[in-house]
């Protein structure tokens, strides 16, 4: 893991690092070179490799670079989730990567704080910061960064990232401000929507042949109190076609050329780049 997280991260930021059997209130605690697991945990089987390689992404995430205020946790918990899923995908391939990011929306659809921003100052209560917003919801945040901007530039990032805030504390702007430069455009919306609003897109999506032209029709649905969310580039899968949609506004409609009947199969994002919901997909 560690070898592996040093081609992705940048180099390992401490001499050593132990993983020690112990006491402790979580699965895992991420003390800086000397990794707590409950010993419990242990005896029972119940310790995986997937919270191995969380606690050891913390190295990186939350210990070597801590978030200046605890309100920016995901800086920690979302990045150390979202190493849980690189594991499982430099073990697995894309198929494991696929199975881990969507139980990570399951987990946040199904949780109460998917009504409150990742970014939330109302919450006083430090624990109650560990949720499912910081966890799974700051790990797809990355995950669709990664699939926007491509893997070469979401990795040169998030290395710069390490290593200007190494032994350092930083915020969410900085890490955004890091990667839009590596990008080479304004990311500035994508962060705003992604850490400031509630929620996630939830699509109705529809289909009309005419005139030699295919008419796809993507509708947000959202509550209201969610806001509206651009997604650039888009998949939608249309029977063994895929187009690329730029998702912006309540309606989004373009026209592909197409021949014959409209498409027996509708599939939005089939591969898993986004955090989104579908209504009426076919």
């Amino acid at each position: 893991m560690i070898d592996v997280f040093a081609g992705l991260f940048g180099r390992f930021p401490y001499g050593e690092l132990r993983h020690v059997q112990s006491t402790t209130r979580f699965g895992g605690m991420e003390n800086a070179t000397a990794i707590f697991y409950d010993t419990r945990a242990i005896h029972e089987g119940r310790l995986n490799e997937a919270t191995v390689a969380h606690e050891t992404a913390h190295q990186w995430f939350g210990d070597a670079v801590t978030e200046t205020e605890w309100h920016h946790l995901w800086l920690s918990e979302g990045f150390a989730s979202y190493g849980a899923a690189l594991w499982a995908e430099h073990q697995g391939g894309d198929s494991a990567l696929a199975a881990t990011m969507r139980a990570a929306r399951e987990a946040v659809m199904a949780s109460p704080v998917v009504e409150r921003p990742i970014l939330d100052s109302t919450i006083t209560d430090r624990m109650k910061l560990l949720n499912a917003n910081n966890y799974q919801k700051g790990a797809w945040v990355l995950h669709s960064l990664r699939a926007m901007v491509g893997d070469e530039v979401f990795f040169r990032g998030v290395r710069r990232y390490v290593r200007t805030y190494q032994h350092r504390n930083a915020l969410s702007r900085d890490f955004a401000r890091i990667m839009g430069e590596e990008a080479g455009r304004d990311l500035t919306w994508y962060f705003r929507q992604a850490l400031a609003q509630p929620g996630y897109p939830v699509l109705a999506v529809s289909t009309e042949a005419e005139g030699g032209h295919l008419i796809v029709a993507v509708r947000q649905v959202q509550k209201k109190a969610w806001g509206l969310f651009r997604m650039p580039k888009l998949e939608i899968m249309l029977d063994d076609r895929t187009i690329a949609v730029d998702v912006q506004g309540a309606l989004t409609r373009v026209a592909t050329h197409w021949t014959g009947e409209a498409p027996r199969t509708v599939t939005v994002d089939p591969h898993n780049k986004w955090l989104l919901a579908v209504r009426g997909e076919r």
